[in-house]
């Protein structure tokens, strides 16, 4: 009987984890995602871990097990955060890439989010949650979900500052990722807003300028299909960049 309630509270443990991650962290959290799908897919995946950890250590008061689960849930919430910086760097591309095309003013209601979003922040995260399942993505953040236990056990996470410098380091690299995966689009806009200058400066009697805004959108979206390739490249190194990132911020939070 002791030992059915010792699986029972480490289990809780495990799943205050799980449920805080898959609670907020795309494309298997947020509120597009109905609840009991999330909490389903946390419950499986706790029964699971359950069965593969062995049970350690469990408060002994009151007092304890609110300490404990609290800190499990921000656990489960930190990593969930960590891993949005990696899909906010998709949705900055898809800012800057529209701002420049001239689609920033293109929104619509995105049911995943429940705001109005733009066209091609929609596109790009879209674009990349494909690319993350075509590349096992789904397969390597359950795998992570696994280190997350044998690095940090339920009951021993630990927030120090070192979490801060890791954590600053990835929101640097959420700007640089954008760009990179943009780069692309705004060189050719660059190139298109220069020719348009010099050729309106050469023939004034041309109104050139009033074919500025399709020759954007068109030359904008053939280069975006023509860097798709590169692109595809770019995201999977981006991709093991932020799971190495993600190991490093895992052992800050061992206690």
């Amino acid at each position: 009987m002791s030992l059915s309630l010792d699986v029972l509270g480490w289990f809780l443990l495990v799943f205050a984890r799980t449920s805080a991650f898959f609670s907020f962290a795309p494309p298997f959290g947020g509120s597009g995602v109905p609840p009991p799908a999330r909490a389903g897919f946390s419950f499986l995946l706790s029964l699971l871990l359950v069965g593969w950890m062995p049970v350690g250590a469990l408060p002994q008061d009151g007092m304890g097990w609110v300490v404990v689960v609290v800190g499990e849930l921000a656990a489960g919430l930190a990593l969930a955060g960590f891993w949005s910086l990696f899909i906010g760097g998709l949705q900055m591309a898809g800012h800057l890439m529209g701002s420049q095309i001239g689609l920033g003013w293109a929104g619509f209601y995105d049911p995943a989010f429940q705001e109005s979003t733009e066209v091609m922040v929609v596109f790009q995260r879209l674009t990349g949650l494909l690319i993350f399942f075509c590349l096992d993505g789904h397969i390597r953040l359950m795998e992570l979900m696994v280190r997350f236990f044998q690095y940090v056990p339920p009951g021993a996470v630990s927030f120090k500052p070192e979490m801060v410098a890791v954590w600053s380091r990835a929101f640097g690299d959420l700007f640089v990722m954008g760009l990179k995966l943009a780069s692309p689009v705004l060189l050719a806009m660059w190139l298109l807003t220069l020719a348009v200058g010099l050729v309106s400066r050469a023939a004034p009697q041309m109104n050139i300028l009033a074919l500025d805004f399709p020759l954007r959108i068109m030359v904008g979206i053939l280069v975006l299909i023509v860097s798709l390739p590169h692109g595809v490249h770019l995201f999977k190194h981006l991709l093991e960049n932020f799971f190495q990132q993600t190991g490093y911020f895992l052992r800050t939070l061992v206690s």
